[in-house]
C-alpha cells in the first residue's frame, strides 16, 4: 500500500489517479457478512473527442430516454438510474446505485462541492436532528494516526457524515473523501472509513428515525458505504456537464424489514436532488 501511495505522489498532475477510487474499483467495498462489491469504472474518461463523448452520453441515456431530452437544459430533464439489490443466501444485503445525468453550469463550482451526499441523502422534513458535517481537524486526525495525502490536483479530507435515508434511517460517521481533478473533469471518491467503526468520539453508526415524533433510536454499528462521482465538461452542447455517480451501501435488515423501500422510493429522492443541483448550478 505504501509503495502505491509513494508512486501516486510522484506522478505528474496530468497523470494523477484517485487512490480511493482505484481501491473501490480494484479491491471493492467489503460488506458485513457478505461479498465485496467492486464498483463499475466510469463510462466517461479523459481526452475523448467530441464524437467519443457523444457516444458515451448516448450509452448513458440508454434506449429508454431520447438523447435530445437527456441533453435538454432544464431542471426537469430526464436522468438514467439503475438500483440493484445485492443478495446472499437469499437475503438482501445491499443496494447499488448507478446514476447518469446532464446539468449546466460551472465545473469549478462542482469541484468545490460534495455531490455524493447531495444526490443520495435526504433531510428530515422539519429539519431537526441534523448535525453539521465538518472536516476533522488536523489534531483529530493526528490523534488517530491518520496522515492526509498531499499532491497536485488532489485533495483528501475526512469529514463527518450525517444523512437521512427516506426519513427512516439516519447514518452518521466519518468518511474518507479523495478528490482529483484536471482540465475539464473532476472525480470525488468517498467511503465510510472503517477505521472509525469503533471510534470513541465519532463511531460509524445508524439509527432508526420516526418522523412522526422526530425521535431517534439507539445507535447501531454500521459499515459498508462508498462510491464515487465523476463530472466531465462536454464539448457540446455548450456549458453541459456530464455527471455519473456509482454508490454501494449495506442495507441492514432492520432498516426497513422486508419491503425493498430503497428501490421503490429512492428514485423520487434522487430526482428531487438532481433538480436541486441543477438549480444551484444555474444560479451562479
Amino acid at each position: 500500500m505504501l509503495a502505491i501511495i509513494f508512486t501516486i505522489l510522484l506522478l505528474d498532475a496530468s497523470e494523477m489517479d484517485n487512490p480511493l477510487l482505484k481501491e473501490l474499483l480494484a479491491k471493492g467495498l467489503p460488506l458485513p457478512a457478505g461479498p465485496t462489491l467492486r464498483l463499475p469504472p466510469p463510462l466517461m474518461t479523459n481526452a475523448l473527442t467530441p464524437q467519443q463523448q457523444h457516444v458515451v452520453v448516448s450509452k448513458a441515456a440508454g434506449s429508454a430516454v431520447p438523447l435530445d431530452l437527456f441533453l435538454k437544459k432544464t431542471d426537469a430533464a430526464p436522468f438514467a438510474l439503475k438500483i440493484n439489490s445485492v443478495e446472499s443466501t437469499g437475503k438482501r444485503l445491499a443496494q447499488t446505485v448507478d446514476l447518469y445525468f446532464i446539468a449546466y453550469g460551472n465545473l469549478d463550482r462542482v469541484v468545490r462541492e460534495d455531490v455524493l451526499n447531495q444526490l443520495i441523502g435526504t433531510d428530515a422534513k422539519k429539519g431537526k436532528n441534523i448535525g453539521k458535517a465538518e472536516p476533522l481537524s488536523p489534531a483529530a486526525l493526528e490523534e488517530r494516526g491518520i496522515k492526509v495525502l498531499q499532491a497536485p490536483n488532489l485533495e483528501e479530507r475526512y469529514a463527518g457524515l450525517d444523512i437521512f435515508l427516506l426519513e427512516r434511517v439516519k447514518i452518521t460517521g466519518i468518511t474518507r473523501n479523495v478528490k482529483t481533478y484536471g482540465p475539464g473533469w473532476a472525480e470525488l471518491a468517498m467511503q465510510l472509513d472503517p477505521r472509525f467503526d469503533n471510534d470513541k468520539k465519532d463511531p460509524n453508526s445508524w439509527r432508526s428515525y420516526s418522523p412522526l415524533n422526530e425521535t431517534l433510536g439507539p445507535p447501531q454499528p454500521y459499515t459498508g458505504l462508498g462510491g464515487y462521482a465523476r463530472v466531465t465538461k462536454l464539448a457540446q452542447p455548450a456549458g453541459a456537464l456530464f455527471f455519473e455517480l456509482h454508490v454501494a451501501l449495506h442495507e441492514p435488515e432492520a432498516w426497513f424489514g422486508g419491503p425493498n423501500l430503497l428501490r421503490s422510493k429512492l428514485p423520487l429522492v434522487i430526482q428531487e436532488n438532481v433538480r436541486n443541483l441543477r438549480r444551484k448550478l444555474a444560479r451562479e
